[in-house]
């Protein structure tokens, strides 16, 4: 004899007596007389082989049996609601998911906002973050490894049919740990704006985040004068190297102001401006509108922050 399948009418059916308490007013919820109600899961026992209800009193219980097709039930009539809105999105231009790339040195608390605006307004859809370093980040949004490329530096790389919009300028300052200078410490306008006058510097490592591209020529960004280096993979790294004394490099100002304020840092002058122009980039050609909306959201929140 075939065994007879479960199907998404009894679910719903054991899901709102469940819910509601009783017969009569799952019935009311799904607008449907009780006896209608009664036989569908009369009808499903015996079609089924199983008994889901037993009486207690003057009340239906749900069965072991019953408990277990109801639990698993409702997992089921949840994902077939995900699903329904999945396909619904994608009918509509919606992409199902997200591959970002996010620059290791961007202000990223503007980007966790926008992002948790737009997960709020679409949450079937599937979010993939990975930290990308300068060139890094413009070479994987060339492959086509991520959809949205979000703080990455400029310059835009030529003959790339990328739109790019700016989101700020990032301030980076060049600055090594207080126990690296002699005493007394001096304050970045009495330090001298050529690195090889710092004599007490010499041989001092430079920390660099290392560049994740991985066919390009890879980019260093400050320092390119030094051939003492230290490479590290996240910039939490470089701010523990350099807090460490081993060696001087850029950090975001955002990051160590308070560093700066307690002297735990020194700031070191340089000639050149370390004020970085930041974009916010996606394929034109790829792009969906997820895509889109989320880098729409991205923007708005840098602009908003760069007002206050």
């Amino acid at each position: 004899m075939k065994k007879q399948l479960l199907d998404t009418q009894l679910l719903m059916i054991l899901d709102a007596i469940d819910r509601r308490g009783s017969f009569a007013r799952a019935a009311e919820e799904l607008e449907r007389t009780t006896a209608a109600l009664s036989y569908s899961i009369s009808k499903a026992e015996e079609q089924l082989g199983l008994t889901l209800f037993q009486r207690q009193g003057r009340r239906s219980v749900l069965t072991a049996a019953g408990e277990l097709i109801l639990h698993d039930g409702r997992e089921i009539l949840q994902h077939l609601s995900g699903l329904q809105d999945r396909a619904f999105e994608r009918a509509q231009g919606w992409e199902p998911r997200i591959r970002i790339g996010l620059e290791a040195t961007v202000n990223d608390i503007p980007f966790y906002q926008a992002l948790s605006v737009f997960c709020r307004s679409h949450p079937n859809i599937e979010i993939e973050l990975i930290e990308t370093v300068l060139n890094g980040g413009w070479e994987a949004l060339s492959a086509s490894s991520i959809d949205l490329l979000v703080g990455v530096p400029g310059p835009i790389p030529p003959q790339c049919n990328f739109r790019c919009v700016k989101l700020n300028s990032l301030d980076m300052a060049l600055v090594c740990a207080a126990k690296n200078l002699p005493t007394p410490v001096q304050t970045p306008h009495q330090m001298p704006a050529d690195l090889t006058e710092l004599g007490h510097l010499d041989g001092v490592k430079r920390v660099i985040l290392r560049d994740t591209v991985q066919q390009d020529l890879a980019r260093q960004a400050g320092l390119a004068d030094r051939r003492y280096d230290l490479y590290v993979q996240t910039r939490s790294q470089k701010k523990a190297a350099i807090l460490s004394g081993l060696g001087i490099g850029h950090l975001p100002r955002h990051e160590i102001t308070h560093e700066l304020s307690t002297g735990a840092l020194v700031e070191l002058a340089r000639p050149l401006s370390t004020n970085l122009m930041n974009y916010v980039a996606w394929q034109l050609n790829h792009a969906g509108k997820a895509t889109q909306t989320l880098a729409k959201l991205i923007t708005e929140a840098y602009q908003a922050t760069n007002t206050q």
